[in-house]
């Protein structure tokens, strides 16, 4: 009942438009997560995968929430989701290959492992001038030698 009453009001106060109105909604997802504010983050992620359930925005928003919670699986389901929209994206693409560089270190998988050095490659040939990029990678390797040896 709830989301038929958002998604009436939602479509009268931008004429129906709900794409619009799904990328405004998570664009203020990402302002609450910026605040630290991951429950009322996931809330307009949600809100707005409700409204359009191709917004990639969206669901790299609560796939993100869902990593810093140790939720894995569910997280890299949705930013495997999110991929088809916004893969071409290179915070998305960054943000994807370093959640499955810390997703395959804490699973002990090689194969995600060499995933996210593949990713990790390709978008350092994409953008070599991402730092965020070459950190993530740097974070990984550096994961994987502390609990190789501690």
């Amino acid at each position: 009942m709830a989301d038929k009453q958002l998604i009436a009001t939602i479509d009268e106060y931008y004429k129906g438009d709900r794409k619009k109105a799904a990328e405004d909604a998570a664009m203020r997802g990402w302002q609450f997560l910026r605040q630290g504010n991951a429950q009322d983050a996931m809330r307009r992620f949600n809100q707005a995968w409700l409204l359009d359930k191709s917004n990639g925005i969206a669901l790299w928003g609560m796939g993100a929430i869902e990593a810093t919670q140790g939720k894995a699986d569910s997280s890299l389901k949705l930013f495997t989701e999110a991929e088809q929209y916004i893969g071409n994206d290179i915070d998305f693409a960054v943000d994807y290959a370093r959640t499955i560089g810390l997703a395959a270190v804490n699973k002990k998988d090689s194969k995600l492992l060499n995933d996210a050095f593949s990713r990790f490659e390709e978008l350092h040939k994409r953008a070599p001038q991402n730092i965020l990029n070459l950190q993530n990678w740097a974070i990984t390797l550096f994961y994987i030698l502390y609990r190789q040896f501690f």
